[in-house]
Parts: C-alpha cells; structure tokens; sequence
C-alpha cells in the first residue's frame, strides 16, 4: 500500500509445493521492519525510509530515474538497468526481469528463474 507516493505496507503470500512463505514489510516511524520467509531466501532486517518505487508500481508505472527497484518478495532492492528505449531489466543474483514499456505503461514482463521463465503481456 502506498500513500503520498511512498510505499506504508506489502504483504506476499506464496503457496508452492513445497509450502507456505510470506513477506511482511511496515513502515515504523523512519524505518521499514522487513520479515522475509520464502522459498529458500529468509531475511529479517530494517531498511531506511521512504521507498517510493518497487516491483509492484512497476506494474503501473515506467521507471523515472532509479537505479534500483525495491522488490517485496525478496524484500530487498533490485538494480534497475535501462537496455533500450522503454526497456528495464530488474535484477538480482538469482533472477532476471525485463519490463517492456509502451506509452508510460507496462506492456510485457518476462521473468527468468532458474527453472522457469513466464511472460506476461498487456491486453487491451
């Protein structure tokens, strides 16, 4: 949840075959309590205050001039490298995101995970 363009909360539920995994995030005063329980990733650390562009406005909004991306799954930033025009890439050690955008929108995503890679694109 955002408010005045920074991010207040974010909750991910993962259910997978091989369990239940949540990440939870809360703006406290000038800080962000972050509790990551994934799949093999588990983090429990503060991070400082505001975070006003993550993975999930990237849905909506193209990038303006970040050089990270907050992602709430892992609950940690992502670099954020430009390709092309209207092109970004979101990455970490373990995946690679590319955001294709047209007009100021989002018009695909393609994520790339070890074993798994899925797109998904815009229909009007």
């Amino acid at each position: 949840m955002y408010q005045n363009d920074g991010l207040l909360s974010a909750t991910v539920d993962t259910k997978t075959n091989k369990g239940v995994f949540q990440t939870r995030i809360s703006k406290e005063k000038d800080l962000y309590v972050i509790k990551a329980h994934q799949y093999r990733h588990d983090l429990e650390t503060t991070l400082p205050a505001p975070i006003e562009y993550s993975v999930a406005k990237a849905f909506f909004n193209k990038p303006n001039r970040q050089d990270q991306v907050f992602g709430e799954y892992p609950g940690d930033y992502l670099r954020m490298i430009p390709q092309s025009q209207g092109v970004y890439v979101f990455e970490t050690q373990k995946q690679h995101d590319q955001y294709t955008y047209k007009e100021g929108r989002v018009n695909q995503v393609e994520k790339k995970f070890k074993f798994m890679n899925y797109v998904i694109s815009r229909v009007d």
